[in-house]
């Protein structure tokens, strides 16, 4: 009989320590019903208790203004910069408005018993998601780009009274663009909050045209000029100097085609080019870079003497003053050009000077 009361007692025990427990959670989930229940974290934070708006301030103090307050650093070797890339520039969008709402609302909408099973026992971390501005890390990755390629440099040649000495080619470089940009968007995706610094992978940049290529250059093959001072004002003798200057020091390989509009471009302001007489559509009138026909023809008759073959080639539509009839050459860029095929078994190099009121084209080559 006495064993059956302590039974008893101890189920009533229980029965109350019972009660007891699910009153007082019930208390709990009472408490908590504005809160955010216990165990509930965003990106590792502990929001246990915390208001929407006190977790939204502890997000943005604990994480949000931490990541957007980074930044990286790119650091190049060959010019000892470094290049700063700050987060606050890329303008950062958080999910934390719907993240908030998951912690708030998470074991709320639960039946009663999961609800206490949720405040005494749960647990939950929500990631924040973020996009960027990807746009401003592919300008600062092409800034970097132009500011840190080097071009390579062909080899050249100097002529001194015909002596031909040839200027060692120098390598570029260039940044790993591609690797930059994987190794940025990496560190960006990755939510860390510790300043990266990325050092600069260099690719080589090969010239061209290398010193062993212009070794069999040794002797002149043919030379021209024509008298341009007496004939020219100021402006025509600025543009026919310019397009020399451009011309100076080509180099056409064995089967190459020299395109001199190609070589000299486009005759523009901004590259120094002034108006002066051109010939067009059979009237004298001005045009900018007016006098370069005659840089044209001075190098097609050197071309002729030097018997290399002639692809294109145009007449003006009146004679002109400084070459005999039907030895003349116009040019008019995106329309009219001079073209000839190096039929040699060596580079040619061409020499263009202005000196004494007379262009000079000297083709340098081998006879042999």
């Amino acid at each position: 009989m006495a064993l059956k009361r302590i039974k008893t007692g101890y189920i009533l025990l229980f029965i109350f320590i019972t009660a007891a427990y699910i009153f007082c959670s019930f208390l709990k989930t009472g408490e908590y019903s504005s809160l955010i229940y216990p165990g509930v974290k965003i990106q590792g934070i502990d929001l246990s208790g915390k208001t929407k708006q006190e977790a939204y301030d502890l997000i943005n103090q604990s994480y949000i203004n931490k990541i957007t307050g980074k930044k990286i650093n790119v650091y190049s070797e060959k010019s000892k910069k470094t290049y700063t890339l700050n987060y606050n520039k890329l303008k950062f969008m958080f999910d934390l408005e719907d993240c908030l709402n998951k912690a708030y609302s998470y074991g709320k909408y639960d039946s009663f018993i999961e609800r206490i099973f949720r405040v005494n026992f749960s647990s939950c971390n929500y990631e924040l998601h973020y996009t960027y501005d990807k746009k401003a890390v592919e300008d600062f990755s092409s800034a970097i780009l132009a500011a840190e390629t080097k071009q390579p440099v062909n080899a050249s040649m100097v002529v001194n009274n015909d002596e031909l000495n040839v200027l060692k080619e120098v390598q570029g470089y260039m940044p790993d663009t591609a690797l930059l940009l994987k190794e940025l968007f990496q560190d960006i995706n990755c939510q860390s909050e510790v300043d990266k610094i990325i050092n600069i992978v260099f690719n080589p940049l090969i010239p061209k045209i290398t010193s062993d290529t212009l070794k069999g250059i040794n002797k002149k093959i043919s030379t021209f000029s024509t008298a341009y001072l007496g004939i020219s004002s100021p402006e025509r003798c600025n543009n026919i100097e310019l397009a020399v200057k451009s011309i100076n020091g080509k180099v056409i390989m064995p089967g190459e085609i020299f395109s001199y509009n190609e070589t000299v471009g486009e005759r523009t302001a901004v590259k120094g080019y002034k108006n002066a007489p051109v010939i067009e559509n059979g009237k004298m009138v001005y045009g900018l870079g007016g006098g370069i026909c005659q840089v044209s023809t001075t190098l097609y008759n050197a071309a002729i003497k030097a018997g290399l073959d002639i692809v294109e080639r145009n007449h003006h539509s009146l004679p002109v003053h400084y070459i005999s009839s039907g030895m003349d050459a116009t040019v008019d860029y995106g329309n009219l050009d001079l073209k000839f095929k190096n039929n040699k078994k060596y580079p040619i190099y061409i020499q263009g000077i202005t000196i004494d009121g007379k262009i000079i084209f000297n083709l340098y080559s081998n006879n042999s």
